[in-house]
């Protein structure tokens, strides 16, 4: 019999699907899906997460690295294109070329260099191009497009499969910027149709871009946050119906009744101000639950809330059950979940929804839950 984790994160491939469908709705008839499962499936575990959008009508998968790649098509068998999106170094295009990856070129050097291993290998490479329309990142000039464009076509081993660039503010509620940047774009691919390059894939919406940017979609999508129920910035925060994939849970390991003037965990930052009976749970900033969350963040037990105290330790965080008579060791704990979004705990700890995902570390299971098994 397996052994029950004490701290685990359940994924939702339910919910994970209804999001797709939510992000298809949006997109014209033909408008393909590139699935971004990058950061192990932005911490869902992208094994599990690719196989179940692969099931659902996902097109293509979107990861950041060789590595990330080599996962999907090897561990998990995904058989679908699969887009390097940082792109790819010399050293790895033999792997890239046998294992029929898509990896994202912006240097023309790089690309003669795939060329060049394409040819040994008896084969063409396809490439997608990157244009940085003030991402301010990776990506062409396009400025140079015209000249970039010419040189990229002579290479007979590079089959250039698609033409691409990436929002930086389409999650915003001014879309000037936004509209800034898609004008570029759309210059790179006026340049490219007079060059008759006439790629297949041309794309630069985000989860952001699907949203707010319809005009973006062109014939290819890449969302990311989204499939996974968060929303791209606060401010979009009900802007499509978006379920959460992830939930976190830990269980009370012990809990110790303390008398008022009591100090609790290190540096003393959280004294009893009455008879307090404290929880310990065994998670902490080792597992991702941030040390931001010390004194400030709330966990459920039965229903209630109960205050973070203290800080917050590598494998511990302590919190108050005083007001929860019903809380005994052993009981479920939910840190993310139930009325405690990610955007919270984000907006405490400084940063954005998407690390609070991606910084469950790898030492907390993933409890997969599919009503579809």
């Amino acid at each position: 019999m397996k052994r029950k984790a004490l701290t685990y994160a359940k994924v939702d491939l339910n919910n994970l699907r209804d999001n797709f469908n939510s992000i298809k709705a949006l997109l014209n008839p033909g408008t393909q899906i590139m699935s971004v499962v990058k950061a192990d499936g932005y911490g869902h575990s992208a094994h599990y997460i690719a196989k179940a959008l692969d099931h659902v009508g996902s097109d293509a998968f979107g990861v950041a690295n060789l590595n990330e790649a080599l996962e999907l098509r090897i561990k998990s068998a995904v058989s679908k294109d699969i887009y390097i999106l940082s792109g790819a170094d010399s050293q790895s295009f033999p792997e890239v070329i046998k294992h029929r990856m898509i990896p994202v070129i912006y240097d023309l050097t790089t690309l003669k260099q795939l060329n060049k291993e394409a040819r040994k290998a008896k084969t063409r490479a396809r490439v997608h191009l990157k244009f940085d329309t003030c991402m301010g990142r990776l990506g062409f000039h396009p400025e140079s497009a015209k000249d970039i464009l010419t040189e990229a076509v002579k290479l007979e081993n590079i089959d250039i499969d698609g033409i691409m660039s990436h929002f930086s503010s389409a999650d915003e509620e001014d879309q000037n910027y936004t509209r800034d940047q898609l004008s570029r774009f759309c210059e790179v691919l006026r340049i490219a149709d007079e060059l008759g390059l006439n790629p297949r894939y041309r794309h630069i919406a985000n989860s952001a871009g699907i949203i707010n940017a319809p005009k973006s979609h062109f014939n290819l999508v890449r969302p990311g946050i989204a499939l996974y129920g968060g929303a791209p910035s606060k401010e979009m925060s009900g802007k499509l119906d978006l379920k959460p994939v992830m939930s976190l849970h830990s269980r009370i390991l012990d809990i110790r009744t303390l008398p008022a003037g009591k100090s609790i965990s290190y540096s003393r930052s959280f004294t009893t101000k009455r008879r307090s009976r404290i929880a310990v749970l065994p998670i902490g900033y080792a597992d991702g639950y941030s040390r931001q969350f010390s004194n400030r963040a709330r966990v459920m037990i039965h229903g209630k809330a109960a205050p973070v105290v203290g800080n917050v330790t590598m494998d511990m965080t302590m919190v108050d059950v005083t007001d929860i008579a019903e809380a005994k060791v052993g009981d479920y704990v939910t840190l993310l979940g139930e009325s405690i979004t990610a955007w919270e705990l984000a907006e405490m700890s400084g940063t954005i929804n998407y690390e609070i995902f991606t910084g469950i570390s790898k030492r907390v299971e993933r409890q997969v839950c599919d009503v579809t098994e």
